[in-house]
């Protein structure tokens, strides 16, 4: 993929680009840019040329051919490909592309697979999906900076008070492993809520294409109860979700009330005194750790486990078929005049699909004369106007009516 199309249409260099490394650390190169802002308001032109390693275009090819390497690894290895993989080689901080590609994507894919997925999952995959990348981009390295601060905090109060703090240790381990806990449980109530979601979406989109057939059958109110249930299975995910969460919230909320009770309550306990200086000492310390467990290690815990579910999803959808001109199906009639006039079609045994899942029509055999009236009657998208061939055979749908 080579798209070599320049948006800008003048050019002013980046001054970051030649600066020195004083002005890259206290960032002076703007200081131009700001004192043009305090005479005039600043206009298209004003504003610098993208930074090379800021242009999306290169980006985007690296990705691609990142994971391309890892469909043809995968058929090596007789494995699944791993966009998390392709994703870090070639991004790290810049997950956003993999919106991008998904969209560059979409306009690649055959009319079969186009058909086996709704536009509102495709929408989901650009909005949430991709969001929780970008969410984990943000503070993915608090995982290891939570387990590093935990370790260094109980290292300084281990020093201070002894084998006393060997309860709050515990209970410290207890309270990471909870909240892995509930991000995974999180996780896996996201995943089924998102695919609530996408079939509430296919449902909806299918009832509005498809609105003159349920208001001639009267299906309105079938319909309705469907969609509904669908949605109140959605709404129990997005409650029990919320409840997980509370959980994850209060367990950091109490972590430090917990911490203090039981310190203090072993140091009251064995009559080991304890002045102004400790206290202070270990207030500041678990009051930050707490920050942590509330904050940084709660949220990454859940952006990490709804990362690999969406990881899994966008997986999925690039997995999909793509279209090639060299798969198009070319065939020339071989009917000779003679035939013409005694026969306008004779099929056997055809076997055709708008999918690869499964068939609608299969094992047709039928002679057609010319003067003679062929019906075919079926449900939508069961391929009936797949028979129409060469606009010889004339093929009348019928009237719907509200």
């Amino acid at each position: 993929m080579n798209n070599n199309i320049t948006i800008t249409s003048h050019s002013n260099p980046h001054p970051y680009l030649k600066c020195n490394w004083f002005s890259k650390i206290f960032h002076t190169w703007v200081t131009s840019l700001l004192y043009l802002a305090s005479k005039k308001s600043l206009e298209e032109k004003d504003l610098f040329d993208i930074l090379p390693q800021d242009k999306s275009n290169s980006l985007i090819e690296n990705l691609e051919l990142a994971w391309e390497n890892q469909v043809v690894l995968s058929r090596k290895k007789k494995k699944n490909p791993s966009l998390i993989l392709a994703t870090i080689s070639v991004c790290y901080k810049t997950y956003s592309t993999v919106g991008i590609y998904i969209f560059i994507y979409i306009i690649r894919l055959s009319l079969s697979s186009l058909s086996s997925i709704a536009s509102g999952k495709i929408i989901n995959l650009m909005t949430n999906d991709v969001a929780t990348i970008e969410k984990l981009s943000l503070d993915g390295h608090f995982f290891w900076v939570g387990i590093l601060e935990t370790i260094v905090v109980l290292s300084i109060l281990w020093i201070k008070i002894g084998y006393t703090i060997l309860i709050a240790a515990c209970y410290t381990i207890f309270v990471l492993l909870l909240q892995m806990a509930c991000g995974k449980c999180i996780q896996i109530i996201w995943t089924k809520r998102v695919r609530k979601t996408d079939l509430r979406i296919k449902l909806m989109n299918e009832i509005v294409k498809s609105i003159h057939l349920v208001k001639m059958y009267s299906w309105q109110q079938p319909f309705q109860q469907k969609v509904e249930n669908v949605r109140r299975i959605e709404t129990y995910y997005i409650i029990f979700q919320s409840l997980m969460t509370s959980v994850k919230i209060v367990n950091g909320q109490a972590f430090a009330a917990i911490f203090f009770l039981q310190i203090f309550g072993l140091l009251w306990y064995k009559q080991i005194p304890f002045d102004t200086e400790f206290f202070t000492i270990a207030f500041v310390l678990i009051s930050y750790l707490r920050h942590t467990f509330l904050h940084n290690f709660s949220g990454v815990c859940v952006n990490l486990s709804q990362y690999w579910a969406a990881a899994k999803r966008i997986q999925d959808f690039l997995l999909l078929e793509e279209y090639h001109r060299s798969n198009a199906i070319k065939e020339k009639t071989t009917l000779t005049s003679s035939d013409e006039t005694k026969l306008y079609l004779e099929t056997e045994h055809l076997s055709a699909s708008w999918e690869n899942a499964s068939f609608h029509l299969q094992n047709i055999s039928f002679t057609s004369k010319v003067g003679e009236l062929v019906m075919v009657i079926g449900p939508i998208a069961s391929g009936k106007v797949s028979i129409e061939l060469d606009n010889r055979l004339h093929f009348y749908t019928e009237i719907f009516f509200l």
